[in-house]
């Protein structure tokens, strides 16, 4: 198998036409400054696209607009690339030179262009023309700042002056599915890349495949976490219980933060949801029936809390045992010759934690890989529970069985490693953006 080369891919345009925001989703980094004001990009900025294993799979090169198109277009026109950066050089165009350098490097070229603006040769005429002399595999990207766009126009446009490689990229409409589209679309005018669009495949399962491993090795935390505590004059039992609630609120935490930054949300804000949901009406959204509620408690209201803040999984614990609604999932064992109580998941109805903390997972993770690195917005879940994903009744009877023995194991201790495999394989065939 001959080594993999990472292709080079810069993107050239006017200012404020949404270069730095497709780099920002295919790289999967929400770090990348983007700005809807212009001149955002000052310089020729250099990404590098890794792998979870630190490979280069891809280097992108972020430019800011040509300063001098016209002049530029002029000279090129008699001379080669290379005596145009040393020609401009010379005129101390610094910004135009970084630019021309970063085309000479680059395999591939991406031309980005506002598809909801008017097609005008005044407007991009020198551009367009610089990129056909420097004869580099050239493609147009459309990409619409609002709608409706002109994509059609743009095409017949650019087809009269001789660039047919077009392609439509929204980046702030761009999650895991749409990335795979762009690089299927640039692979039918530059078959190199397909190496680059396997190693993003292979990259891409591999994240998921971490995500369900520390999904399932969280679960495991929560679900065997013991907290045990001295009863005396500074605490209380009610004061060791918040404890215990916080400490699996910390672990909660701990994956949220985990999940983010594994792929690439670092500076994205994520906003919880609370409902106030009476049990009948929920019962009937989240799809738990009565039965199991009655038995799960308030508890079930824990599969809504999906988000970093809001009401986490401990302030929710805490509340509802207070009520004495879910204290048959929690077990209490006191031990009165020491004076210490020791808090930890039921035997039997802590399966129904186990069960709530995977859906909620399993949602924010649709959420993440479905949102968009150059979508700024906050990360939000759907205010309607009927419209989730990940409901109970994603699993049959025969899955719930399986779910449980998961749950025995882990409250046995047994079979742990073997659990956690099985759980995580299980998780990922349930979840359809596996590819």
């Amino acid at each position: 198998m001959r080594e993999y080369k990472a292709p080079k891919i810069a993107f050239i345009g006017k200012p404020n036409n949404g270069k730095s925001s497709i780099i920002s989703v295919l790289t999967m980094d929400d770090r990348i400054k983007i700005s809807r004001e212009a001149g955002t990009t000052t310089q020729v900025n250099e990404y590098e696209y890794k792998d979870r294993k630190n490979n280069t799979i891809a280097t992108f090169y972020d430019t800011p607009g040509f300063e001098h198109p016209k002049r530029i277009h002029q000279y090129l026109k008699e001379h080669s690339l290379k005596d145009t950066i040393k020609y401009l050089k010379e005129l101390g165009y610094r910004k135009d030179v970084s630019i021309l350098e970063a085309i000479k490097e680059s395999d591939i070229l991406c031309f980005v262009v506002d598809s909801s603006s008017q097609p005008d040769l005044n407007t991009h005429g020198y551009e367009i023309e610089i990129l056909k002399l420097v004869n580099k595999n050239t493609i147009v990207v459309l990409n619409p700042h609002k709608e409706p766009n002109k994509n059609k126009e743009w095409e017949k446009f650019l087809s009269k002056l001789g660039l047919q490689y077009v392609i439509e990229f929204n980046p702030l409409k761009s999650g895991f599915q749409q990335i795979k589209n762009f690089f299927q679309m640039v692979e039918k005018y530059y078959p190199d890349i397909q190496e680059l669009k396997k190693w993003h495949k292979e990259d891409f399962n591999s994240r998921l495949n971490r995500s369900f491993d520390l999904i399932a090795q969280k679960v495991y935390e929560i679900v065997t976490y013991e907290y045990k505590g001295k009863v005396d004059d500074k605490k209380s039992v009610a004061q060791l219980k918040e404890l215990y609630f916080q400490e699996l609120n910390r672990k909660e935490q701990e994956l949220k933060k985990e999940l983010k930054e594994l792929w690439g949300y670092y500076e994205t804000e994520v906003i919880d949801t609370y409902f106030k949901i009476e049990d009948k009406q929920f019962s009937k959204e989240i799809g738990f029936s009565r039965t199991t509620l009655v038995v799960l408690g308030a508890l079930a209201g824990l599969a809504i809390s999906v988000i970093d803040g809001g009401v986490t999984l401990a302030t929710f614990l805490s509340a509802t045992l207070a009520g004495g609604v879910v204290g048959a999932s929690i077990k209490q064992v006191t031990d009165k010759f020491s004076n210490t109580v020791t808090f930890k998941l039921d035997e039997r109805k802590g399966f129904f934690v186990m069960l709530t903390v995977i859906l909620r997972n399993m949602e924010f993770l649709d959420a993440l890989l479905n949102h968009g690195h150059a979508n700024r917005e906050p990360i939000r879940i759907s205010n309607d529970i009927k419209k989730w994903k990940y409901r109970v009744d994603i699993f049959n009877k025969s899955e719930k069985k399986f779910l449980n023995y998961v749950f025995k194991s882990f409250i046995k201790n047994s079979n742990v490693i073997e659990s956690k495999e099985r759980l995580k394989t299980f998780l990922l065939r349930k979840f359809p953006i596996f590819i």
